[in-house]
């Protein structure tokens, strides 16, 4: 099956890699199954099956679920035809997934919206079926958008890591408070605040970051390069991408031991980071809401974190 690794892990899990999804044996199973199922439904009701989402990109949880997309014809009783064959009898039980099944016509329309879901799913993606998919572009990178599409994604992505801001200083404040003990709950929130500002950054310079594990290279490309953003920040975005990776080694059963003290540098960062991105942003004439108080408005002193 395309997008499936020739070779496992030693507890049979697809091994992640380009072009292909990690998926555990029993849900790599459930998915050969629906797969099976949908191709052998008459009149061609599959066009297109993609994996999206963290098994797509690598960062997948013990608690990640199966994102699939499957795009069918445009006959009246395709879609809940396809619905209707998601679980079968001699499936493997405990397999956690979530399908949304849309018309390909439907879909071809939201793309030419320019819509968020839609593009993200383009991008990051793992295309099963078909087996052959037209030629990748380059790592980390969407063709040029549209001003529409721009004055449209900035303001989303610039809230989610508004969000993610939040979450973090959530997470700092319970390390402050002795809550819990494991500084690197901090990583993650604080890179998707990077990554999100990242995104409505390039964005306004027409061109997108996709993948999670792009970020310094498009960064790099897109923001340093050109003379957006100052160079010494090539290393505070390594060092918050690392933080990130480490974190999801350690889901998996890593051994990642990271300080109070490299929390702290990872939400300083990702506060000034996500301050830059919006002057940035407000520059270039998109009008974006004001960050509140837990958002990207801290200084030096919120950031102090103590064991």
């Amino acid at each position: 099956m395309s997008g499936t690794p020739d070779s496992e892990d030693r507890d049979g899990s697809t091994a992640p890699g380009p072009g292909h999804p990690t998926l555990e044996p029993d849900e790599r199973l459930w998915l050969e199954s629906y797969l099976e199922r949908l191709k052998k439904a008459p009149g061609g009701l599959l066009k297109r099956l993609v994996v999206y989402g963290s098994k797509a990109r690598g960062d997948a949880g013990p608690a990640s679920d199966v994102d699939v997309l499957v795009l069918v014809g445009d006959a009246p009783d395709a879609v809940g035809s396809a619905r209707n064959l998601i679980d079968g009898d001699d499936d493997p039980d405990g397999v956690d997934h979530n399908v949304v099944v849309r018309t390909e016509a439907d879909w071809l329309r939201d793309l030419e919206k320019e819509l968020p879901f839609p593009r993200n799913v383009e991008a990051e993606g793992v295309q099963i079926h078909p087996v052959h998919r037209p030629a990748r572009r380059p790592p980390g990178d969407r063709p040029p958008v549209t001003r529409k599409g721009i004055r449209h994604a900035v303001p989303v992505w610039l809230e989610k890591a508004g969000s993610d801001l939040k979450t973090l200083a959530h997470e700092i404040q319970e390390l402050k408070d002795g809550r819990f003990k494991y500084p690197g709950m901090a990583a993650r929130p604080a890179f998707d605040a990077v990554f999100f500002s990242a995104m409505a950054w390039c964005l306004t310079r027409g061109v997108s970051v996709v993948r999670r594990k792009d970020l310094p290279t498009s960064v790099e490309r897109h923001l340093i390069g050109p003379g957006a953003l100052d160079p010494g920040w090539r290393n505070r975005i390594r060092m918050v991408w690392s933080a990130w990776k480490a974190e999801v080694d350690w889901q998996r059963g890593g051994d990642a031991e990271p300080t109070v003290d490299d929390a702290a540098e990872w939400t300083e960062a990702a506060r000034e980071f996500c301050a830059l991105a919006r002057d940035a942003i407000a520059a270039a004439g998109i009008e974006v809401d004001p960050p509140d108080e837990a958002g990207t408005s801290g200084n030096a002193a919120e950031t102090e974190v103590v064991p």
